[in-house]
């Protein structure tokens, strides 16, 4: 009877030994799962200042246009040719480009569902030239990024 007893004893600790690695390993890759489907925070770049950062308005480097000191001229009702009203729909931001290009100097950063006015296209259709709605800065954003209004 004694050596029924140990092998009882030494499947039940197997089975507990297995159960334990198997909730563990579930527990651990949940917590990878959970962590890597989480898109990760806004970056924020050293020529941001705090007050863009909540008002989310244009950056230039080593100066900052806050909303309340952006100047308040609303863009021409008669647009020209080919130029319409739009908003921003990438939700993390765009960073505003001195010309169509990844290497082009990063002159300001426009936030989620920022009006916008839509100038002209690339002709590679790549790239948007844009000015904000609320001043007369201009700037290159990636297309696909903006909606029409």
């Amino acid at each position: 009877m004694s050596w029924t007893s140990g092998l009882v004893k030494l499947v039940l600790g197997f089975v507990i030994a297995i159960t334990l690695l198997i909730s563990g390993s579930v527990a651990l890759a949940l917590i990878f799962i959970n962590r890597a489907s989480s898109p990760p925070p806004k970056p924020i770049f050293a020529n941001d200042s705090s007050a863009v950062k909540k008002t989310a308005n244009i950056t230039k480097p080593k100066t900052s246009i806050a909303t309340k000191n952006a100047p308040k001229s609303k863009p021409s009702p008669s647009l020209a040719s080919g130029s319409y009203p739009a908003r921003v729909t990438w939700n993390q931001g765009l960073s505003l480009r001195s010309e169509p290009s990844l290497d082009a100097e990063r002159i300001g950063s426009l936030d989620y569902n920022q009006k916008i006015v839509v100038l002209q296209q690339s002709k590679d259709e790549k790239w948007q030239q844009i000015r904000l709605d609320d001043s007369e800065l201009q700037g290159w954003v990636k297309a696909g990024n903006t909606e029409r209004e």
